[in-house]
């Protein structure tokens, strides 16, 4: 991320979003979910369709050490 910060990380829909915005925005996201107690090791389902949030919020619980558990939101 540090290398072309400017760079289209993700064009989704038509919303494109940088490197820099992608960084910041999981940084933020590993905030919370260090504020809810999440850390190293632990399982975190993620229930989201493919979009700009799933990966924000997949590289969020990644960056804690922690476990991504995918959750297919299709399945009722």
């Amino acid at each position: 991320m540090a290398l072309w910060p400017g760079r289209v990380a993700v064009d989704f829909m038509g919303a494109s979003t940088t490197y820099q915005k992608l960084g910041e925005a999981v940084c933020r996201g590993a905030s919370v979910l260090d504020g809810y107690g999440i850390r190293k090791g632990d399982r975190v389902a993620i229930s989201l369709p493919n979009c700009t949030s799933h990966m924000v919020a997949f590289y969020s619980v990644l960056r804690l050490g922690a476990i991504v558990v995918e959750v297919n939101p299709a399945v009722t």
